[in-house]
């Protein structure tokens, strides 16, 4: 079972060469390959890649990238890759040695019912703090609209099975954000077995310079994009698992009041439509019930949210 590490790389010169040793590290024998993609990088990570492929000239390929976005240099990675599976890694992330090895005996208990990947618990280091996250095993879709916990995993900490990411035709490179949670979504509907790593072997570093290449430098336009793929979402599983929201009513509440507080905060009219349906697929709260008309439905809506309690307040807000 062979495995491509593809590794996108912008301006990452502080950061790519421990990157790449981490991959270098993996005790796994089948990962054949290395593939750093450069996407148009300003500083000297090209020259560092290249220095990398000249050690390693057995294992590591340097290839370039001049459509910008790391969905573009991550598609390039996939399309010039062998393996039969695949490890995305940022180049400012890293790998514990023994993360591929483990997924793939993961794989192997799996025998012959091959999942689309296996989401995994990660380690995140985020303004000078460390937090580990961890994977629920949960109807797969649900843990999409979570993902923000961690319970669908990550880009870099997941393992992807190469032939689902070819019938989908890897990432969606019109996408400005959200890319993973479109990726996963679409991949699920193609083969919605999934496998589960409750290891933290993965290391997910946040920076906060620009030079990153998953920065978000558009928040509202981002944010929207976040809402319309959560909205295909809850759409799938309202039509495919009748009941399930209803089942689920202290995490659905929760999540909902989270959109909520975002309506409130930008009330455009995209945000009202999202609440609008919200509340028709997912939860209508018991003091909405009674309104029919939906002007009224939505100013009572931002009241109630608006006089929330202070400390539910700060934790959405952090």
């Amino acid at each position: 079972m062979n495995v491509s590490i593809i590794i996108p790389a912008y301006n990452v010169e502080k950061y790519l060469e421990e990157c790449v040793h981490s991959a270098l590290a993996q005790t796994y024998d089948g990962v054949k390959e290395i593939i750093i993609v450069d996407n148009n990088s300003t500083d000297n990570t090209l020259q560092i890649a290249e220095k990398l492929k000249a050690k390693h000239s057995e294992k590591i390929k340097v290839l370039q990238q001049k459509k910008q976005g790391a969905n573009a240099a991550r598609n390039m990675g996939l399309k010039n890759s062998t393996g039969e599976w695949i490890q995305f890694l940022d180049a400012d992330d890293l790998l514990l040695p023994g993360k591929i090895k483990h997924q793939v005996d993961i794989l192997k208990e799996k025998k012959d019912k091959e999942p689309s990947f296996i989401i995994s618990a990660t380690i995140k280091a985020a303004h000078h703090k460390i937090y580990r996250t961890n994977v629920k095993e949960d109807n797969p879709f649900f843990n999409l609209l979570l993902s923000g916990e961690g319970r669908a995993g990550n880009t870099c900490a997941n393992l992807w099975n190469r032939s689902v990411l070819d019938k989908i035709n890897g990432f969606d490179e019109t996408l400005p954000s959200s890319q993973e949670m479109d990726l996963m979504f679409r991949m699920l509907l193609e083969n919605p077995l999934l496998a589960y790593d409750h290891k933290h072997n993965s290391i997910i570093r946040q920076r906060d310079d620009d030079s990153q290449i998953s920065h978000r430098k558009n928040y509202r336009k981002n944010k929207k994009v976040a809402l319309q793929e959560k909205t295909k979402i809850i759409r799938h599983i309202a039509n495919n698992y009748p009941g399930f929201f209803k089942d689920r009513k202290i995490e659905v509440k929760a999540l909902y009041q989270s959109y909520v507080y975002h309506l409130l905060k930008e009330p455009s009219e995209f945000n009202i439509e999202t609440l609008r349906f919200l509340n028709k697929y997912m939860y209508e709260p018991w003091y909405l019930k009674g309104f029919k008309n939906k002007k009224w439905r939505y100013w009572v809506e931002m009241r109630v949210a608006w006089v929330s309690s202070t400390k539910f307040y700060n934790m959405l807000r952090n």
